[in-house]
């Protein structure tokens, strides 16, 4: 890890999925050049709706006493963020692909609101489009974003579901007539410096969903 400053241009962050989470160090004010702004960027990825800690080794960790403790799940991964930002003045939490789709009874009994509604609560700043998130075709992408019941299923998990708190990114992502299917970027403000993320999802076969996805 080494240590990331934003100067007074903007600067642009290309959203790649990561199998953990993991976080810049943000570099001892005395040390940074005149007109810049320490920031510790945030990135995790591959949750797949996991929002209860595994039940086997595959959740634990071996902390530097040799003990195995659990490890995985929301709660989990809510104290670590918290911990990451805690350390920063200024942070940009990403999601990068596959938070949900191909997930566990817990978020795919609630059609994976649940989990859209746990990466509000951690106050993402935006999350990359990976292909599980297109599991079970666009429209259902669409209806995560931008809320409204299940067509079939109705409301399971709220009474009703307000949609995604944040954007979705795919720069790659679109429209059957080759117009764009999802955001290609956000931009977010840290101290009135504008911070860039580009979400690119990987290729899949096309003409499979109502949005196709080209390889880049």
């Amino acid at each position: 890890m080494g240590g990331r400053a934003v100067g007074r241009r903007a600067l642009s962050i290309v959203a790649t999925v990561a199998a953990v989470v993991t976080a810049t160090a943000v570099g001892r004010a005395g040390a940074l050049p005149p007109d810049t702004v320490p920031l510790r960027l945030i990135a995790f990825g591959d949750l797949h709706g996991n929002l209860l800690p595994p039940q086997d080794s595959r959740g634990e960790v071996v902390r530097s006493d040799g003990q195995s403790v659990a490890a995985g799940g929301a709660a989990y991964l809510a104290a670590y963020v918290r911990q990451l930002r805690g350390q920063a003045d200024d942070s940009v939490l990403y999601a990068v692909g596959d938070s949900w789709g191909a997930s566990p009874i817990e978020s795919a009994m609630f059609h994976d609101e649940p989990t859209i509604e746990f990466l509000g609560d951690l106050d993402v700043t935006a999350a990359a489009l990976g292909n599980h998130e297109f599991d079970n075709g666009f429209a259902e992408l669409q209806r995560l974003r931008d809320g409204g019941c299940h067509p079939e299923d109705g409301c399971r998990f709220t009474e009703s579901y307000e949609g995604a708190k944040f954007p979705f990114l795919g720069a790659n992502v679109t429209n059957t007539d080759g117009s764009p299917a999802a955001l290609p970027f956000d931009i977010s403000y840290v101290e009135g410096i504008p911070v860039g993320a580009i979400g690119s999802c990987p290729a899949t076969p096309p003409n499979t969903f109502a949005a196709t996805q080209s390889r880049t």
